[in-house]
């Protein structure tokens, strides 16, 4: 009995509203936070895009370790290097070793 007291009380039922309400809100916050993960998905493309494009126009002089191109870039090695191996993988650029360091130059050009 003391159950349907409860649950029939007017105070019960404002609280029920309220954590609808809740729910709702964090739905609903949800949604904007699958946008803002695209749209710096889209823009770190973009990023990603123009900086690959400046480590091509850095490679046509010639060949050049991550290190090289970071320096150039103003960029950290390891970054330059992620971006180099994901212009490897395209088939932009290859790379070869010589010794502990790893050289790319564009494809086509000779090494």
């Amino acid at each position: 009995m003391r159950l349907k007291a409860l649950i029939s009380e007017p105070r019960n039922l404002r609280i029920r509203n309220e954590a609808e309400e809740y729910l709702r809100q964090l739905k609903e916050l949800g949604y904007r936070i699958e946008q803002l993960e695209k749209q710096l998905a889209e823009s770190q493309s973009h990023v990603s895009y123009k900086r690959r494009k400046q480590i091509v126009s850095i490679l046509r002089s010639g060949k050049k370790t991550a290190t090289e191109t970071g320096k150039i870039m103003g960029i950290s090695r390891t970054r330059a290097s992620e971006y180099l191996n994901q212009l490897e993988k395209e088939g932009v650029v290859v790379s070869v070793k010589s010794g502990r360091k790893k050289y790319y130059y564009l494809k086509g050009d000779v090494a």
